[in-house]
């Protein structure tokens, strides 16, 4: 299972990065129909220096081109619009969505 990783960024402390390297590592631990989970940190793909704007690109386009079965929302997504934003197109292309609390 390919699984994308989503929540806020912008406005948080390291901007997040401790909690979606956390949940990458948990997930990655896990076996789905006997495959093993890759999970993918949207920090990893963006450039520390982009700006907002390049950052959403770079995602977005990850999320709708990279072969995902799902997407894990984590707590506050609801709060930051390039969560929301990603949460919406997750659905539209029809990937699971997940919400850790």
């Amino acid at each position: 299972m390919k699984i994308y990783i989503s929540g806020p960024i912008s406005g948080q402390a390291e901007h997040n990065a401790p909690l979606f390297r956390a949940v990458r590592l948990a997930l990655e631990g896990q076996r789905f129909d006997d495959d093993p989970t890759i999970a993918v940190d949207p920090h990893d793909m963006v450039p520390s220096n982009a700006t907002h704007q390049d950052g959403m690109r770079l995602c977005l386009n990850e999320l709708t081109m990279g072969d995902f079965d799902a997407i894990v929302m984590l707590p506050g997504w609801d709060e930051s619009k390039g969560a929301r934003l990603e949460a919406s197109v997750a659905q539209a292309i029809g990937l699971k969505l997940f919400k850790l609390s």
